[in-house]
């Protein structure tokens, strides 16, 4: 069992400012000390945009040996999309390429079987207004999906690079992404299926309820996943523990096998705004408020120097490495200085009579103060891993018996969706994840994308479910033939 952290949004906290007036090999090396010397719970990687952020990693972090770290690469499909862009095949390719230079795993282009209504807002992962998933649409959605993974693997070994593909999949219910996936691998040759790392699951479709994240992770046992393919199964975009415990139950109970890996950009983004998180923070944890700005355009206060204070004790052997005579009051007054992220760090310069003192260059103030930051958001990771440790070591060391008390408690009503929730601890085939399903799964909050059997009566809003009374989804895809598909209006994210 692995369970991997990929921060998302950490290439924008690295690369702040003119990379000419810092010492950019010891500001990396430092970095990639503090990740390799790093024995959490959670394993730490990072993930680039590769249709905004090819220059970034091409014309520097690639000369800096990327940092240190391991490296995903999103497709930038939705941010495209939220840009009006058309995403052509040309435009693809240089994503694939991109991918293929800098990344370790990238993600395909997926093609999503949604509509979204005109009064929906902007299309992103977290809105959901006016989506309405199209069942009509679901195949030839996968099928091409399955085309634009082919055409990635071609150029990823056309420019003989060891990037692993990870297959994203869509759906509405578990069945569904059983189906997309089946269509997906369709479309691939044998011999492709060394390229791919796995799974990787979107709640784009199904909604964003705990009922939703619990019958995604269920679709992953249900693959039939051919020989070559890895193990790994990502969840996109899952940030919060609370969310990623269906997936430690059934990875538990023994239901799920494989490497999991999840995706957030939580902690690069409060990093990014001047903000640390109370919750995750080893420092100033008894505060009430949700968030801490961590700069103070003011100057120094005793709250900014007890979370300085922390990091600089807590990554001491990586300040001594670099800068050996590098003293916690000289650190302070360094750091002190305007930390926020509303300017630009060439713009910064540190006052002459802190100079004078502690004699420090601004090219080594800049370094320490770039590193802090980075230290800010590994420190929020830091803090995640350890309560997801927790979470799961209670998991792992506790005992639900669905015995005739609780039986009695179902009949009755009065089980609450945690103890539903528990109970997927106890699941360790798909046949039992059924019954529990049956039984259970009205016990659990649910925030579903509506579907519908056609694009006019998503128009129409005539859902196929009305009611909590759901019609069946079928178990297998539909017969494969060789005739050629059209595909509906794509709407790509990847």
């Amino acid at each position: 069992m692995s369970y991997t952290y990929i921060m998302s949004g950490i290439s924008m906290v690295l690369k702040n400012g003119d990379p000419k007036l810092r010492d950019n090999v010891k500001y990396s090396k430092m970095i990639a000390d503090t990740i390799k010397n790093s024995k959490e719970f959670l394993k730490f990687e990072m993930m680039f945009n590769a249709y905004h952020e090819a220059g970034l990693m091409g014309k520097y972090l690639s000369k800096y040996d990327y940092f240190g770290g391991t490296w995903h690469a999103d497709s930038g499909g939705l941010q495209m999309v939220t840009q009006n862009k058309t995403i052509t095949d040309e435009w693809k390719d240089k994503i694939y390429n991109v991918q293929s230079k800098h990344s370790s795993y990238a993600m395909c282009f997926d093609e999503m079987p949604i509509y979204v209504a005109e009064t929906a807002g902007n299309m992103s992962r977290l809105d959901l207004s006016g989506r309405r998933y199209i069942r009509e649409w679901t195949r030839d959605k996968a099928i091409q999906t399955g085309k634009n993974v082919k055409r990635q693997i071609e150029i990823i070994r056309k420019n003989n690079s060891d990037t692993k593909v990870f297959i994203i999949c869509q759906g509405n219910e578990t069945q569904d992404f059983v189906n997309y996936f089946d269509d997906v691998v369709d479309q691939l040759p044998p011999d492709y299926y060394t390229s791919i790392a796995g799974v990787a699951l979107s709640a784009a479709c199904t909604g964003l309820g705990m009922l939703e994240s619990i019958k995604m992770a269920a679709s992953y046992r249900k693959m039939s996943i051919p020989k070559g393919i890895g193990k790994k199964l990502h969840f996109l975009g899952y940030g919060s523990i609370n969310r990623l415990r269906p997936m430690m139950y059934l990875e538990a109970s023994g239901y799920l096998n494989a490497d999991i890996t999840f995706d957030s950009s939580t902690h690069a983004m409060g990093c990014l705004l001047g903000e640390i998180r109370i919750a995750d923070s080893e420092v100033i944890r008894s505060q009430k408020s949700a968030k801490y700005a961590f700069g103070n355009r003011n100057g120094r206060s005793a709250k900014t120097d007890s979370l300085y204070k922390h990091l600089y004790v807590k990554y001491r052997s990586v300040f001594s490495k670099y800068y050996p005579n590098l003293t916690e009051d000289a650190y302070l007054a360094v750091v002190g200085i305007d930390h926020t992220t509303s300017k630009r760090y060439r713009k910064r310069r540190m006052a002459k009579d802190t100079i004078k003192k502690y004699n420090i260059s601004i090219r080594d103030s800049i370094v320490i103060q770039l590193y802090t930051r980075f230290l800010v958001a590994f420190d929020s990771y830091t803090t995640f891993s350890k309560d997801m440790d927790k979470r799961y070591h209670n998991i792992n060391s506790g005992t639900i018996d669905d015995s005739t008390a609780l039986a009695e408690l179902v009949n009755s009503g009065n089980i609450d969706d945690s103890t539903a929730l528990a109970l997927l601890a106890k699941v360790k085939t798909t046949e039992e994840y059924d019954t529990w399903e049956k039984k259970y799964e009205r016990y659990v909050e649910s925030n579903r994308i509506k579907d519908y059997a056609t694009l006019d009566d998503a128009k129409a809003d005539k859902p196929i479910t009305l009611n909590n009374e759901k019609t069946e989804t079928p178990t297998t895809s539909p017969a494969r033939d060789k005739k050629a598909y059209q595909p509906s209006p794509a709407v790509t994210l990847g």
